[in-house]
């Protein structure tokens, strides 16, 4: 009896394991039909711009690659191509710069940017900005593309194409979501989609190459920067930098690379060392070359190399001055962020030009606790030494006075 039972039970066990791994299946399966049909969705318009074919196929740009004995033919291949796409035909009817490609697809290129800089709230920023009602942030924070994928080789490479298809979902909800507008000639009303998406690839203000590539590099500043990339695909994008006092930016990074990453063990010592040791190539590098090729150099370990030199902000936020209007760029302090988060939020969202938040929206924003908040492993190890303080200030002071005279703005002393 006891056998029978337990043969019963089993039985079901099974029925219901198979059951749910059917409708595991399903869910798949219609997931993959789901993103086949965002990928080909989209009405061909015959007035859109029919996108030139790139000079050179794909096996073609691998086997270049194969061929190169310069790492950073890699790199200027790279920029030529993305430098063929487009002009695009963008649609008036979306607030989102989105087009039809020549196959008929609906394709959207962000609204905006969160280009810098690491360890500066811009996690905390983005979960705020993807909570806003005409933001379609369906995709995840950092795409990477102008920053790794378009240097990669082999499978890991991407296309410009591969890259919109990481805002198939985003674009899907642009383009179903439609409100009513008064048409420009016409007394009747016309469709809009008023829904914006963006791309919050934080490394993209100061790092140009890709830093897998950093032994091969022989010339010594790059001859394109990203944003002549971004402005040659779209002159209007809008975008948005947030910094922090690089002294705490660096320390951040440095226990972020220690405890998240497990690159090395931290302690004060350590970073005390890390940082005399960067302080001192940094300083022999510029009595070398100049002050821009240092601050776009990765070094022999890009991961502890960056954690100075990507607080030398003003180097490269000149980069993106000398390419897009200063109204299209707003830059912000993680401090004012992380002190008076609703009055921040208000001034991001007049610069994106969509709508402020209601007073209950805005109550719900400033309720949820900060993701940047200081991590458990900073709260462990306990602040930095008083001396290696003292000797970052000391490193970083110039380099601020450079940028509060580049912004006209006092408060990026950080004093």
């Amino acid at each position: 009896m006891i056998i029978k039972r337990r043969w019963k039970h089993t039985v079901c066990f099974v029925l219901i394991l198979s059951l749910w791994m059917l409708v595991i299946y399903r869910f798949l399966r219609w997931s993959e039909q789901e993103d086949s049909r965002l990928l080909h969705q989209g009405v061909p318009d015959k007035h859109a711009y029919l996108r030139k074919p790139s000079e050179m196929s794909t096996a073609e740009h691998f086997g270049q690659f194969e061929r190169s004995e310069k790492i950073e033919d890699i790199i200027n291949w790279s920029d030529q191509y993305l430098m063929t796409k487009g002009p695009f035909q963008f649609l008036e009817n979306f607030r989102n710069p989105c087009f039809f490609s020549d196959v008929g697809r609906l394709s959207c290129l962000p609204y905006f940017f969160i280009i810098g800089e690491p360890k500066c709230g811009t996690t905390d920023l983005y979960v705020s900005l993807r909570q806003h009602p005409e933001i379609s942030w369906e995709h995840k924070k950092e795409v990477n593309y102008f920053s790794n994928r378009r240097f990669e080789t082999g499978s890991n490479y991407w296309t410009f194409e591969r890259y919109l298809d990481e805002f198939l979902r985003s674009t899907a909800a642009i383009s179903t979501t439609i409100s009513r507008i008064p048409c420009r000639d016409s007394w009747k009303d016309c469709d809009y989609h008023p829904l914006i998406t963006g791309d919050g690839t934080v490394r993209m203000l100061g790092d140009k190459q890709y830093e897998f590539f950093r032994n091969n590099i022989t010339q010594k500043e790059p001859n394109l920067t990203n944003a002549d990339i971004l402005f040659h695909l779209n002159p209007n994008t809008k975008l948005i930098i947030i910094l922090r006092n690089p002294i705490e930016r660096a320390y951040s990074d440095y226990h972020f690379n220690s405890w998240v990453r497990r690159l090395f063990n931290a302690s004060l010592e350590h970073f005390h060392t890390t940082m005399v040791e960067q302080i001192s190539r940094f300083t022999k590098c510029c009595q070398a070359t100049s002050i821009r090729s240092c601050a776009y150099q990765h070094g022999e370990v890009p991961f502890k190399e960056r954690f100075l030199r990507l607080g030398v902000y003003y180097i490269f936020i000149k980069d993106w001055l000398r390419v897009f209007p200063r109204h299209q760029i707003l830059i912000l302090r993680f401090e004012d962020w992380a002190k008076n988060k609703r009055q921040t939020y208000n001034e991001i969202l007049k610069f994106l030009d969509i709508r402020q938040l209601t007073i209950a929206e805005e109550n719900l924003l400033v309720s949820r606790p900060n993701l940047n908040q200081r991590p458990s492993y900073l709260q462990m190890i306990g602040d930095m030494y008083p001396k290696t303080r003292e000797l970052l200030r000391g490193f970083y002071a110039p380099h601020n006075e450079e940028l509060a005279r580049l912004l006209s703005d006092s408060r990026f002393l950080w004093i």
